[in-house]
């Protein structure tokens, strides 16, 4: 039987963390070794975990990414 940690760290799998808040899930799993992306509603937690967290994780505020598609669709309609 396989542990946890062997058994997600298997071939780097891509995990998107949603609801990640500050980040401290995504944070660990990346420590295990998994390519991480997190995304949360809220654009504060989001830039909180940009700051505060490794240089390899990726954090979205999904408000943000939904604003920035509105206007681009606004622009070229």
């Amino acid at each position: 039987m396989t542990t946890t940690k062997e058994s997600i760290c298997s071939g780097r799998p891509k995990i998107c963390d949603i609801g990640c808040g500050q980040g401290e899930l995504a944070y660990r799993l990346s420590d295990l070794g998994t390519k991480v992306t997190g995304v949360d509603l809220s654009e504060n937690l989001s830039v909180y975990a940009r700051n505060h967290r490794k240089a390899s994780l990726y954090f979205f505020c999904i408000f943000s990414i939904f604003k920035c598609h509105r206007k681009m669709r606004q622009r070229y309609a």
